[in-house]
């Protein structure tokens, strides 16, 4: 984590940091853990490109998983905005372009499923399991439409293509 991060995580006040701390940690976790069983490697064998499995810097599965933390930390922290802070402070130091601008993009529509569905605002207890695989899996359901329809991006070869194209 860089300092960016944690300076972000702590302008909700210092009382708050550890818990900050912790739903950032677990949204990237639930956000990864969902990005492997939603690709596993029979059902999306071209994702598992990079060391047999979805934790690649510029695969489909990747742009997947960025629009759906973006959409975990906007509903953990209850604000796209903030959830925009902690992953442009991420992006500033943890990929080089042509990545970090497609991680961004791919960041956009995560917060764009967050806002646009204002009746899962309310279901605060995103990390209670019933609640969190209730809300959780329409994020990710929202989220894989996206990806669907190609308006999720990644890198084949060095070129930015749409996760609705192959080649």
């Amino acid at each position: 984590m860089h300092p960016n991060e944690r300076t972000i995580l702590r302008s909700k006040g210092w009382s708050l940091y550890h818990i900050n701390l912790m739903a950032y940690a677990m949204s990237a976790i639930w956000a990864q853990k969902n990005t492997n069983e939603t690709f596993t490697q029979n059902q999306y064998p071209d994702v598992w490109m990079i060391q047999g499995n979805t934790n690649c810097g510029d695969c489909r599965a990747n742009a997947f998983k960025h629009a759906l933390l973006a959409v975990y930390l906007s509903h953990v922290f209850n604000s796209s905005s903030f959830a925009k802070q902690l992953q442009d402070a991420h992006e500033e130091w943890a990929a080089p372009e042509p990545v970090s601008q497609m991680d961004l993009d791919n960041n956009k529509k995560g917060y764009k499923v967050y806002d646009g569905n204002d009746y899962l605002h309310n279901k605060k207890l995103f990390y209670v399991y019933n609640i969190y695989q209730a809300t959780a899996s329409i994020y990710q359901t929202l989220v894989m439409d996206k990806f669907n329809n190609g308006q999720l991006f990644y890198l084949k070869s060095g070129v930015r293509k749409r996760t609705n194209e192959l080649n």
